[in-house]
């Protein structure tokens, strides 16, 4: 591949790698504030504050939320079902 083949494809994979965080910065922030007991409840109920069912936005940023509590994956995550 020639040179500028070389710097496309290298801005493009920089422009990817951005995205990607950008994206989990908002997973982040989406229940960042979010008790312990809260994310637990929560996930357990399958909603969000409102009591509305989980995006899948939503599901990512609570798994994110739990992960940053508890070091882990919440249990039976393969079971929630989300809009």
């Amino acid at each position: 591949m020639d040179d500028a083949g070389d710097i496309e494809t290298a801005e493009t994979a920089w422009r990817l790698l951005e995205d990607h965080f950008h994206h989990h910065a908002a997973l982040m922030r989406r229940f960042e504030k979010t008790s312990a007991g809260e994310v637990v409840r929560l996930w357990q109920r399958g909603t969000n504050e409102r009591g509305d069912a989980l995006s899948l936005f939503e599901r990512d940023a609570l798994i994110e939320r739990h992960c940053d509590l508890f070091g882990k994956w919440p249990e039976d995550q393969g079971r929630l079902v989300v809009q």
